[in-house]
């Protein structure tokens, strides 16, 4: 918390959309979060290390791969902009088995595809 004064200092949130602030996925979205891993292991409750990006994962690549420091697990993550789809979810499940460990991170889940999810 930011203090100002002796007072707590707050600021406002408002909803954008995902693409307002990263216009595009690839270049602007996996760059940001690849150098945000230690607020991304924060929200997960993980202490995140980067390892690369655009990993080899059988004959696709995964986006994001970090390492959790304390029990050096594998976590992949694959960014969605737009909503779930097989070949976003058959990829996760590719790197799941390839890597050990595999989170989406999407604006939308669609409907139907989020049931198989914790």
């Amino acid at each position: 918390m930011l203090q100002e004064e002796g007072r707590a200092v707050l600021g406002v949130l408002s909803a954008l959309k995902v693409r307002e602030v990263w216009p595009d996925e690839a270049k602007d979205f996996t760059p940001w979060l690849a150098g945000e891993a230690d607020m991304l292991g924060e929200a997960l409750g993980m202490d995140l290390v980067h390892w690369k990006t655009e990993a080899g994962v059988g004959r696709y690549s995964a986006d994001l791969v970090f390492h959790e420091e304390s029990t050096r697990r594998i976590v992949v993550v694959e960014n969605m902009f737009d909503p779930t789809n097989h070949d976003h979810l058959g990829k996760l499940i590719t790197y799941a088995a390839g890597l050990r460990l595999a989170t989406l991170f999407s604006s939308r889940l669609s409907s139907g595809r989020n049931t198989g999810l914790p």
